[in-house]
């Protein structure tokens, strides 16, 4: 698993280091990228530290064995924009739910779908140059507001 740096997060990115509890239980999740991005699955430890567990694929899904209350975090793999589930930001691992079976009860699998939020058109539009810029540099030579320049400039820079 690869820690992430701790970089200062970009202007849309909450500072969301909300650390693990210590638990016993185990929570059973798939993570599904319903969304046509690359995402990366997050883990937020016991020091509030993010933990890059996997980047799925658009469509893919990934089978996780976690701890109830242990926080996850997803992010677009290339600009690092935020992604949701279940309307949320940051999802807490559940109670796993048992079923009955022929021999006994087996805990079933919580499906979280991962998705977009409904960005702003001021999102939208950074997103859209921010995939344009290949050095934070040259933001300083588009002809928009200082403060854009210096908004998109932290993106770029966040994302190389």
């Amino acid at each position: 698993m690869l820690k992430m740096p701790q970089s200062p997060p970009p202007p849309n990115i909450e500072n969301d280091n909300k650390p693990s509890k210590a638990s016993r239980r185990p929570s059973y999740i798939r993570f599904k990228n319903t969304t046509e991005r690359k995402v990366d699955v997050i883990w937020i430890n016991y020091d509030g530290v993010r933990v890059k567990y996997k980047t799925l694929q658009p469509k893919e899904f990934f089978d996780v064995t976690s701890f109830v209350s242990h926080p996850w975090i997803f992010r677009d793999s290339d600009n690092h924009t935020k992604l949701i589930c279940s309307s949320r930001e940051i999802f807490d691992c559940p109670e796993p739910v048992y079923v009955k079976v022929n021999d006994g009860v087996r805990a079933t699998r919580k499906l979280v779908n991962i998705s977009l939020p409904l960005y702003s058109l001021h999102d939208c539009a950074m997103q859209a140059i921010q995939k344009m810029m290949k050095d934070p540099d040259d933001v300083y030579a588009l002809e928009i507001p200082s403060s854009l320049q210096k908004e998109l400039y932290d993106r770029v820079r966040f994302a190389i």
